[in-house]
């Protein structure tokens, strides 16, 4: 097991105890980015692979082209719930991003969870918490943004969740994770 998986196991470890305060959908929702995000940090390509080869429904391009204001070069899986299609998980066609698309979550649940496992990054890793940039702030509107580093040896890691307490928002959360490999 590399130190990354070992890190990712041990920070999956130290939250499992925490979702307990949280909704369900916060508690799948958490897990979702556990899960999924983390997971592909590790190995995009292969996760990719996974997915595709898996049994998650894929979003159609249009859509998840809707999701992400225009943007174009993402592949999006639907996360079924209770048997509805909540959430979605989004790849970049260049394997540089994860994200989970949430239409419901409860801002501070989330923004808690999100605060306990971006501040405790794996073992090898440094943490840096990052001020949101005025890009942020115009984008989000009302909504809270939160955004994280972890530096690793190989690979940084940046962390961020959008989260809106409106609940008349189609989307009220949208997590991140950025991975950028360090070339030596």
């Amino acid at each position: 097991m590399t130190g990354m998986k070992r890190g990712l196991m041990m920070a999956l470890l130290l939250l499992a105890s925490s979702g307990g305060q949280a909704s369900e959908r916060d508690g799948f929702l958490q897990h979702q980015y556990r899960s999924q995000c983390l997971a592909f940090a590790e190995d995009p390509a292969g996760f990719r692979q996974h997915l595709t080869a898996g049994a998650l429904p894929q979003v159609p391009d249009a859509l998840v082209r809707q999701l992400l204001m225009g943007q174009d070069h993402a592949q999006g899986w639907a996360l079924a719930y209770q048997g509805r299609r909540e959430y979605v998980l989004v790849l970049s066609q260049d394997e540089q991003r994860c994200a989970i698309i949430a239409r419901y979550a409860d801002a501070g649940h989330t923004l808690d969870w999100f605060e306990q496992l971006v501040a405790t990054p794996p073992l090898g890793y440094t943490v840096e918490r990052l001020m949101p940039t005025e890009g942020d702030r115009r984008h989000a509107g009302d909504a809270q943004v939160r955004r994280w580093v972890w530096h690793g040896p190989d690979r940084v890691l940046e962390h961020s969740l959008m989260a809106s307490e409106n609940d008349d928002v189609p989307i009220q959360a949208i997590l991140s994770l950025t991975l950028m490999m360090k070339i030596e």
